[in-house]
């Protein structure tokens, strides 16, 4: 068995054990809060909590449970954040917000309530009307499960943990974006980003995006890739799943592929282990033990 299989092997477990522990912390987090999700229709009408931040805000972190959190632009100076229900909730189960020093954290306190059988956890939605034109420091969301829309936001860093539910990002400038996701549903477009780092344990993530750096790497689900530049940095690690790039680009570059198993198609020109688009340019990798990638380029 040589070095580069015994390498593949190793880590081909190594993403095994680490499914397992997500999808086992994912459940255990289920567990904790023993949460059965009740399903409703429509838009919610309870307010639950209605605050308007006068203070300077530099940077914002969101931590939520469950239902879900929408960024939105609005006219003015000052940042709203609304906080909605299908049922009348508790006040005191509403977010919790500080401001320290502009560095902004909402905190949801939803958390399961006891009924007879079980616990219980019904939904509740954040919005978050930002002024237009906003520029921030950095964002965080640590979120659980539900949906969770950011539209036209501007910041130096997105950084992004998504145990499960749907994340779409639209119209976002930032220098750099993080994103861990368990499982689940993630669409990123119309954005502009400098480096971006990706780590899929499962899911299905559609991107398309203007990007320089872009690395990912991804344990099982499904990556749909299009890029409407030439990056100038590519790197993409398959274990399993499927992935599909598609390059817009009339630059050169070339692709470096190393292979334990699956299957790798291209409109690129081949020699040995190298692919070309024309000659010159940088030199992307991908890695894969197993699945299935298929890249394509585009001339503009």
């Amino acid at each position: 068995m040589n070095v580069n299989k015994g390498k593949a092997i190793v880590r081909l477990v190594i993403a095994a054990i680490v499914a397992v522990v997500s999808i086992t912390v994912f459940i255990g987090i289920l567990s904790t809060y023993n949460i059965a999700f009740k399903h409703y229709s429509g838009d919610p009408t309870y307010v639950i909590k209605d605050v308007t931040l006068s203070e300077d805000v530099q940077s914002i972190t969101l931590n939520w449970y469950i239902g879900g959190i929408e960024v939105i632009p609005s006219e003015g100076t000052e940042i709203r954040i609304v906080e909605k229900a299908y049922v009348n909730m508790d006040y005191n189960k509403s977010f919790n917000e500080s401001n320290n020093n502009g560095e902004l954290t909402i905190q949801s306190r939803n958390k399961a309530f006891f009924s007879i059988f079980n616990w219980t956890m019904n939904p509740s939605f954040l919005q978050v009307y930002l002024p237009v034109g906003k520029s921030l420091d950095y964002v965080h969301l640590n979120a659980i499960s539900g949906t969770y829309d950011f539209n036209q936001l501007i910041t130096n860093s997105f950084e992004v943990n998504l145990t499960s539910g749907k994340l779409n990002l639209d119209a976002i400038t930032s220098y750099a974006l993080d994103l861990t996701i368990i499982s689940g549903d993630v669409d990123i477009s119309n954005s502009l980003f400098d480096s971006v780092d990706i780590t899929m344990t499962s899911g299905d993530l559609n991107y398309d995006n203007f990007t320089d750096r872009f690395v990912a790497d991804m344990i099982s689900g499904k990556m749909t890739l299009r890029f409407p530049n030439r990056p100038s940095a590519l790197d993409l690690q398959v274990t399993s799943g499927s992935a599909t790039v598609n390059i817009i680009t009339s630059d050169a570059f070339s692709v470096a592929l190393d292979k334990t198993s699956g299957s790798f198609s291209s409109n690129l020109d081949s020699q040995d282990d190298i692919y070309h688009y024309l000659s010159g340019g940088p030199q992307y990798s991908i890695d894969m033990i197993a699945g299935s990638v298929n890249f394509r380029v585009y001339g503009e």
